[in-house]
């Protein structure tokens, strides 16, 4: 988006292009001021979608049809490997809390049209994983 600051044009990105998964920059912040407590990391996700693609689509498309597959690989990586890094660190002192395979038809963040289905999404994933849930609410009580 294009703002204005002292008279110059700047542009800003999502901080999601760089970082999608904060958790791991929380946690080298955390390492700083823990000493030698133990660091227990909680970590919410905004949901990954789900962009797979048929090898056929991509098999023999140019570049502006590839684009998009490669971007949203490099998405997908970003939001997965600070959560690897964590896991080999923490092991269960890392729990990340994320809904995935949302539909790409529902990905428009201000597509209002879609809260019902996300809502839905998100009922289905806390029965999916009420287990994981009553076990963190034990651990900060």
């Amino acid at each position: 988006s294009k703002v204005t600051i002292n008279g110059q044009d700047h542009a800003f990105l999502d901080g999601g292009l760089v970082n999608n998964n904060p958790a791991l920059v929380g946690y080298v912040e955390a390492e700083k001021l823990a000493g030698s407590r133990k660091i227990e990391l909680l970590s919410f996700g905004t949901g990954v979608v789900d962009y797979s693609v048929s090898y056929k689509r991509v098999a023999n498309a140019g570049f502006l049809s590839v684009a998009p597959v490669v971007l949203n690989a490099f998405f997908a990586a970003m939001e997965s490997h600070p959560g690897q890094i964590l896991e080999e660190k923490l092991k269960d002192d890392y729990i990340r809390f994320q809904l995935y395979n949302i539909d790409s038809d529902h990905a428009e963040l201000d597509d209002v049209s879609s809260v019902a289905y996300l809502e839905q999404k998100t009922v289905e994933w806390i029965k999916d994983n009420n287990d994981k849930l009553e076990s963190v609410a034990n651990r900060i009580r």
